[in-house]
């Protein structure tokens, strides 16, 4: 199959945008279902698809399956192309359990197929309903995504950039990103757009759309798609070359849900109840009192770890006396009436996410003896 050099140099440049130093991105093709557009999978959970310049001979009647091909040979092919006049092309060569490459001037690569299961990741994916959409200049775009995740006034080293929120008006797409829990102010930028205004707002990072918007000519347009869980950018010069879909995130402290989650699944804690708003965790032996861990939307964000002290307390002046007391004793530790119930509270900052689960294990200790003295006589001391 002879495949046109600008094809392998825009294949390239996707698999650069995808991938990550650990986390090489690779290109499938499934001949019986997709065959016109290969598909590269990013390690933000982007999704881009390559459409094909010629499709005619990717629906050949004696192609079937999924091919999948690396970085490495993609991207030593399409230095080929792009730096030597002859190589207007390269073919695709499939036979039996190999595949080849080969330009024009005779240089090549050959390769074993990639086992025919999929690659983790490559489910399909529902995007969800069209909720409105414009068409916008790419390089105007490009730099409003570039100004929007340009760090400022952060000093925290694990700080997780917030989203940015994207919506569209009226001949205007807007991009929203709030620096103000980092103690930088919020922006919005507009970006000129024939558009279908939409009340849907959908959170993104920049990552991969951001690196291949950098490719593309001045003259390229992107119009973008607002669906209920991605955002789908296609890029035209002239015709279609690819689309990304990018999934959308929880602006706020959401956005580091999954990041908390695996920091107290890899301290070895037992999670407990689990929605979408809040977990609870009884401790690597899980036989500790229930910690319930929540987000706020504070300056700075924060994770917020509570646990019941005890119920049943008479809220007399002598009692919020004592609860005075042990708010000036208990370290880090604060305390609170909810209508006679005594709640404990810790609070850690999210950027240091990995010492929320040792913050957990600290409040449970320090509650043990407390709940002891209360059991014995249902008073604070």
């Amino acid at each position: 199959m002879p495949i046109p050099a600008k094809d392998w140099i825009l294949l390239n440049q996707a698999i650069e945008a995808a991938s990550s130093l650990d986390n090489p991105a690779v290109a499938t093709i499934n001949f019986d279902e997709s065959p016109d557009h290969w598909v590269v999978r990013s390690s933000d959970g982007s999704v881009i698809s390559v459409l094909h310049s010629n499709p005619e001979p990717f629906t050949h009647p004696e192609l079937s399956g999924q091919v999948t091909l690396m970085a490495g040979p993609i991207a030593f092919i399409a230095h080929l192309v792009a730096n030597n006049a002859v190589d207007d092309e390269a073919c695709l060569v499939m036979d039996g359990n190999y595949v080849r490459i080969e330009t024009v001037s005779g240089s090549s690569i050959v390769s074993d197929l990639a086992p025919p299961e999929p690659l983790p990741g490559s489910e399909p994916v529902s995007y969800g309903r069209l909720n409105g959409g414009g068409e916008v200049k790419a390089r105007d775009l490009a730099a409003a995504l570039r100004s929007a995740f340009t760090k400022v006034g952060v000093q925290e080293e694990r700080v997780l950039f917030p989203v940015v929120k994207i919506g569209v008006e009226k001949n205007a797409l807007a991009l929203t990103v709030d620096w103000s829990p980092l103690g930088a102010p919020q922006m919005t930028y507009r970006v000129e757009a024939e558009s279908v205004a939409s009340d849907h707002r959908a959170g993104i990072f920049c990552g991969t759309i951001g690196d291949l918007l950098s490719t593309a000519s001045n003259d390229a347009t992107v119009m973008v798609e607002m669906l209920d869980d991605f955002v789908r950018f296609t890029l035209f010069e002239g015709e279609a070359l690819w689309t990304v879909s990018v999934p959308s995130y929880s602006d706020g402290a959401r956005r580091w849900w999954s990041k908390v989650e695996r920091a107290f699944s890899e301290a070895g804690h037992h999670a407990g109840f689990a929605s979408e708003e809040e977990f609870t965790t009884c401790g690597p032996g899980g036989d500790a009192d229930a910690v319930t861990v929540t987000l706020h939307d504070t300056k700075p964000e924060t994770i917020r770890l509570t646990l019941r002290v005890g119920d049943n307390f008479e809220e007399t002046p002598e009692f919020y006396r004592q609860l005075s007391r042990l708010n000036s004793g208990k370290s880090g530790i604060k305390f609170w009436s909810e209508e006679g119930t005594l709640v404990a509270c810790e609070d850690v900052p999210c950027y240091r996410f990995d010492d929320a689960p040792a913050a957990a294990e600290h409040l449970q200790r320090e509650m043990v003896d407390l709940g002891v003295v209360l059991a014995a006589g249902s008073t604070l001391f």
